[in-house]
C-alpha cells in the first residue's frame, strides 16, 4: 500500500520540484530561454510554470 502511496505522489513531487527551480532561477534573473536550455524543458513550458505560480 506505500508502494502505491509513493506511486501516485511521484508526478506531483516532480512537478513541485520543477516549479521550484525554475521560479528559483527565475527570481536568480535568468531569462525563460536561459532556464528552459538549463532545465532541458521548452519555453512555453516555463512560461506557464511561471505564469501558474503568480509572477
Amino acid at each position: 500500500m506505500t508502494l502505491c502511496i509513493a506511486e501516485t505522489s511521484r508526478p506531483k513531487l516532480v512537478h513541485e520540484a520543477r516549479t521550484a527551480r525554475v521560479m528559483e532561477l527565475w527570481r536568480a534573473g535568468r531569462s525563460t530561454h536561459e532556464i528552459a536550455e538549463t532545465l532541458d524543458l521548452a519555453e512555453c513550458e516555463v512560461c506557464r510554470i511561471i505564469e501558474e505560480a503568480g509572477h
